[in-house]
């Protein structure tokens, strides 16, 4: 599992594909595209060492968690060019780029409600 800090409280988990079918009860999703989405379970937001927002690729597999939007907004451009080593669905630069813009334009409306 790998933390990035960006100076101050931001820190964004890398998770590097776990498997988390059949876990998604009460997460509701609050950003998607081509086939990723961005969860949210208000559940974790007190009281709680778990993140609310996770990321998940097509396969339903968690790449990564953050305690807000802004952060896993913040951090997807990196995030998404470290996974493009781990799994091929990230290959192409443009669909990267994209991808990291549909997910940033949704989660700058989204207002998550569980």
């Amino acid at each position: 599992m790998l933390y990035i800090d960006d100076g101050g409280t931001m820190v964004v988990r890398r998770l590097f594909g776990i498997d988390v079918s059949g876990t998604h009860s009460s997460w509701i999703e609050v950003a998607t595209a081509a086939g990723w989405c961005i969860q949210y379970n208000s559940a974790f937001e007190v009281a709680s060492s778990l993140q609310p927002y996770r990321l998940l690729d097509p396969d339903g597999r968690l790449w990564a968690s953050s305690d807000n939007a802004l952060e896993m907004s913040n951090t997807l451009q990196s995030l998404f060019e470290e996974l493009a080593g781990r799994t091929p669905l990230l290959n192409d630069e443009n669909d990267r780029a994209n991808l990291v813009r549909s997910l940033q334009e949704e989660l700058k409306t989204a207002t998550p409600t569980g």
